[in-house]
């Protein structure tokens, strides 16, 4: 089970970082407006909460890597799991790059 959180690790925090933010613009429609101020700074705390959680798993995965014997299926395990968290870190960026731009 823990080769497979290291391998999916990233992707996980992305997805929560995409139901998340869905979630806040949803919530903010409803009572609002989704591109209010508050609602728009929720979801960009709630996204650089995310970037700091790839962030983390991203120097847990390097860290796992210096001490992983290069036998067997180890280096493949960590090697996914530095993409999953790199592919994460850039979709969590990304996909806060709207909330950060604003609308016009």
């Amino acid at each position: 089970m823990r080769r497979w959180l290291l391998m999916t690790g990233g992707l996980l925090i992305w997805a929560a970082h995409f139901m998340g933010v869905y979630a806040i613009s949803s919530l903010g429609d409803v009572v609002q407006t989704a591109d209010a101020p508050g609602w728009r700074m929720a979801a960009l705390g709630f996204s650089a909460a995310c970037a700091a959680a790839a962030g983390v798993f991203l120097i847990w995965v390097a860290r796992k890597a210096k001490t992983t014997p290069a036998e067997g299926l180890a280096p493949f395990v960590v090697s996914v799991g530095f993409l999953g968290g790199l592919v994460a870190l850039i979709g969590v960026i990304w996909q806060a790059l709207p909330t950060v731009i604003g609308a016009a």
